[in-house]
């Protein structure tokens, strides 16, 4: 359970189901392909279990992660390059703080 109302595999789920929901609805767009279909399903489960463990280190409720983690799926690969992106600057701003507590 990890401390939450729904297992992890709850979260797994709906973060797949909301990489589905976006590339079904791309496709109609673009055209069906089976394996972006499958990469992005993953990429977007990915993102969802990362977005869970954020929720459970800030104490979300069962109800706002379980929302978290299916929208974190919809979003899938923009929101892997927004976490990375917070935390290069993250990275940044602690290299930064040792470079001037050594001077």
């Amino acid at each position: 359970m990890m401390g939450h109302g729904f297992p992890i595999l709850i979260h797994t789920i709906l973060a797949f189901f909301g990489g589905c929901v976006r590339e079904i609805n791309t496709s109609e767009k673009k055209g069906f392909k089976f394996f972006k279909f499958i990469s992005n399903a993953f990429v977007s489960t990915f993102c969802g279990l990362i977005t869970f463990f954020f929720c459970m280190n800030f104490e979300l409720s069962q109800w706002m992660t379980a929302a978290l983690t299916a929208l974190a799926g919809y979003i899938g690969t923009p929101l892997l390059d927004f976490f990375v992106l917070m935390f290069k600057k993250k990275a940044q701003t602690m290299v930064d703080f040792d470079e001037q507590s050594s001077d």
